[in-house]
């Protein structure tokens, strides 16, 4: 697997799609792009440009694919860190289409959007930026 990329299974089995990891809400606020390394790691990106995530991404044996970070943003001059644990699932349909759902909010099923994944890391810069503006 490449950096970026994780492991998209059948059935019951988890997919990857780091993608999905940035479409949850936060207390923060949404992400905007995360990046799921090949070592396990993760880091995020605020919509807002000003909060970075940084922790873990994993495969759990009954295959969901889930994420544990600490995300870091400014609040009135200091830095706030606010912990998070988001999981998903993803099934594929006798079709073929790949459907995802968060394990964490009302439980719906929505078609997967490959189109939204993308090799590589493409926030790295305003990661590093924002990340040395926090103090990290």
């Amino acid at each position: 697997m490449g950096r970026g990329q994780a492991e998209r299974g059948q059935g019951d089995a988890a997919g990857g799609d780091h993608a999905a990891l940035c479409r949850q809400n936060l207390e923060l606020e949404p992400r905007r792009s995360c990046l799921l390394g090949p070592d396990g790691s993760f880091e995020g990106v605020s919509k807002g440009g000003d909060a970075v995530g940084i922790g873990k991404w994993y495969v759990t044996r009954k295959g969901k694919l889930c994420n544990e970070a600490d995300w870091h943003q400014a609040v009135d001059g200091v830095v706030k860190t606010v912990s998070n644990e988001s999981c998903w699932q993803f099934v594929t349909a006798p079709d073929g289409s790949v459907w995802e759902r968060y394990l964490g909010g009302d439980g719906s099923w929505y078609r997967h959007k490959p189109e939204k994944q993308v090799s590589g890391n493409s926030q790295r810069r305003l990661f590093r930026k924002i990340s040395k503006r926090l103090g990290l």
